[in-house]
């Protein structure tokens, strides 16, 4: 028996304390990483080299990255050069690794950090994929043929399911490399799996698939535990006992978390709210539900900064409708750029993407789908100390009601469906379903402590001991707590524009909810009529001389323009209201004599339309007379007027009084009614010719 145990060569563990030292020390002498891993970088990759699936969660902007990288540099280095450590399993002589992520973002972001530790890395995505059929005839099979060399494969998760694909797992010089699975932001296997992106939960079944089995290395920053981790885990096929999950506390302490609820509605062309991240001189990301709310934002915060020298580079937006190119550009902007800055994004920068020179980070829009949305958000900021960093939440108006109705609290909804029952039977009480995890954030007193209860964050956590680390160590939890709860804004910070008085509408004395056919047919006209003087104006210059009418202000400006009416305030608001048109830039003034000429004929128009609306219930209910209004406002004839019949005539004002009906004649009356404004409304017999 000793003979034979002798003969048998013992496997080398890497995780043990000696493992640990030796992985140190040919970081150090034999690969390009250029400083001492962290702790759980190290931790990860040992247990990685042993074999052993690996599920990391960490902070944002811990250095998750890092840990692939450690783990490929290490097992390049001793499979190349088995002398140091003769034990080892490791033979395969240039691995490669499958990175999963989930954004273009993020595999653009990672290329060049995996390239910097000299691993040849290729990106496969849609944008790859058709730049790679413009370059070149063989379009897609020039770019799968490199993974046969690349030691680092970054895919978009719908390339596993393609015809590319799953030739490269029948191809030898592929399978026979891969060593790792990489799958970067696992938590939104539950999210973005169930909602669009299905074949983000196939993704465990697909490593299974591929030849030799290799070990599986997830990563994310924001797991809650309980039922989340599990559904990850069963997404990925990782059972309990065999696999090493690696928790950190993942409450971001250099970054303080402020509430504060919106001024604007969800659907409002207007954000005062956001006025001073013009005037801070910091460099912020702000983050919308939607792509329209991101492009309503973007125009007023274009239209607010028109005086700001490099706007076009200072205010940007970051979405999946913008070109490569503009994203692209945007990135760089990010990281290179140390000018004041504001980026309009949406979910599609909300994950791996660290902006070094971030302060702030904003979400605002709808209330955030759970709290992984919130931190991931927070996380862009990729080292708050030092900065007064901040992530600001701008709740909907809603959001505390819908909170408490997601909990379960009924009595703050029956308190409100009791206060205001009407409401409720014509159906105009609207409630959304929220997430309980948020729904518990916002009633929490202490947004820090939900956190760590729902990540179920360590409170003391070992400190890392890598030299990074010891000569500037992470901040410390906040004592007290900085939070917006634990310690609020003051009140001219928290509210300043709903402190504010806000100015009185000019020309806005009608109460109408919305402009009407009629009014627009109107407006529509005297427009034109404008477009028409304009287009005049400009005839003699030679830039127009070939320029159509219709071009000066067209028929979708002049709809934009209706649409937008109630929210033009002051001459400020006529750039946003006609879209930034530039061949109506200098006649501004104009405009805004236009509208105030609108409003006073708006209002006659309104006046009149509520006068003739009472008459007519007056001598429906008095008389009983059927009179028909006609869309036009005009009065039809009765069907049932005769002859001889006595004459009332009613003079109106121009700001009537309440009206009373007078007393009936023999039979029905005949009707006369003289409204300002109005040509006559009948030349039939019974009923007397009226003039304005």
């Amino acid at each position: 028996m000793s003979l034979d145990s002798s003969a048998t060569p013992r496997k080398f563990t890497f995780s043990s304390p000696e493992g640990r030292a030796l992985c140190k020390k040919i970081l150090a002498e034999s690969t390009p990483w250029p400083h001492e891993p962290h702790d759980f970088q190290l931790e990860g990759a040992c247990k990685a080299l042993d074999g052993i699936d690996v599920l990391a969660v960490t902070p944002t902007g811990s250095g998750k990255s890092g840990l692939l990288i450690i783990y490929m540099l290490l097992y390049s280095a001793i499979a190349n050069d088995p002398a140091l450590c003769p034990a080892t399993q490791l033979k395969v002589k240039n691995p490669a690794m499958v990175f999963v992520c989930p954004t273009k973002a993020l595999q653009y972001d990672m290329e060049p950090k995996f390239r910097a530790n000299h691993l040849a890395t290729v990106v496969i995505n849609s944008d790859t994929v058709e730049a790679s059929q413009r370059a070149n005839r063989e379009g897609k099979k020039s770019l799968w043929k490199q993974v046969t060399t690349a030691n680092v494969i970054i895919l978009a998760a719908e390339q596993l399911k393609t015809k590319e694909y799953e030739a490269a797992l029948n191809d030898p010089a592929f399978t026979s490399r891969v060593v790792a699975f990489g799958v970067d932001e696992v938590h939104l296997l539950g999210t973005w799996g169930a909602e669009f992106r299905p074949v983000l939960r196939q993704i465990g079944n697909i490593r299974v698939r591929m030849p030799g089995s290799p070990i599986l290395i997830g990563l994310t920053a924001t797991l809650q535990c309980g039922t989340p981790t599990k559904a990850v885990c069963s997404f990925l096929n990782l059972h309990e006992g065999t696999f090493h999950l690696i928790r950190l506390s993942n409450a971001r302490h250099d970054v303080r978390i402020i509430v504060r609820h919106m001024q604007s509605g969800l659907r409002s062309l207007r954000f005062p709210e956001l006025d001073w991240v013009l005037e801070s001189e910091r460099k912020i990301i702000i983050f919308c539900t939607t792509i329209s709310f991101g492009f309503r934002l973007t125009c007023y915060l274009w239209h607010r900064a028109r005086k700001l020298p490099g706007r076009s580079d200072r205010i940007r937006m970051y979405n999946s409708l913008n070109a490569t190119a503009y994203n692209a550009h945007t990135l760089d902007f990010m990281h290179n750029d140390c000018r004041s800055r504001v980026t309009i994004a949406t979910d599609t920068l909300s994950v791996g993407i660290d902006a070094a020179n971030t302060d702030d980070v904003i979400l605002i829009g709808d209330t955030p789908g759970n709290t992984d949305d919130i931190l991931q958000k927070g996380g862009r900021i990729r080292d708050g100390r030092g900065r007064d960093s901040r992530l600001i939440i701008y709740l909907p108006k809603s959001a505390v009601a819908n909170a408490d109705i997601a909990l379960g609290l009924k009595e703050a909804k029956q308190s409100r469906a009791k206060a205001n029952p009407k409401a409720k039977q014509a159906g105009s009480v609207k409630t959304t379903e929220m997430d309980v995890s948020v729904a518990r954030f916002i009633t929490a007193p202490c947004k820090v402590s939900i956190i760590d209860e729902l990540y179920d964050n360590p409170i003391d956590t070992l400190p890392c001991h890598c030299v990074t680390c010891t000569l500037n160590p992470p901040t410390p939890r906040a004592d007290p707590c900085n939070c917006s709860e634990c310690a609020p804004e003051p009140v001219p910070q928290q509210a300043q524009a709903a402190a504010q008085p806000k100015p009185k509408p000019v020309g806005r004395s009608f109460c109408s909810p919305k402009v009407t056919k009629a009014m627009r047919r109107y407006g529509v006209r005297r427009l034109v009529l404008f477009r028409t003087w304009l287009w005049d104006c400009m005839a003699d210059d030679l830039r127009f001389g070939f320029t159509n009418s219709d071009d000066f202000l067209p028929d979708t400006v002049i709809a934009h323009f209706f649409d937008s009416f109630r929210s033009i305030q002051s001459q400020e608001d006529i750039p946003l209201a006609v879209l930034e048109h530039h061949l109506v830039a200098d006649y501004h003034e104009q405009l805004f004599v236009i509208v105030l000429e609108l409003r006073a004929k708006f209002t006659e128009m309104h006046r009149i339309t509520l006068a003739e609306r009472k008459l007519v219930a007056i001598f429906k209910e008095k008389s009983k007379l059927s009179v028909l209004l006609k869309p036009t406002g005009r009065l039809k004839k009765p069907t049932h007027a005769r002859k001889g019949l006595s004459k009332i005539t009613i003079k109106i004002p121009a700001h009537p009084p309440a009206v009373k009906a007078p007393p009936a004649a023999n039979g029905l009356p005949a009707l006369t009614i003289k409204i300002p404004g109005r040509q006559k409304l009948s030349d039939t017999p019974g009923i007397a010719r009226a003039s304005s």
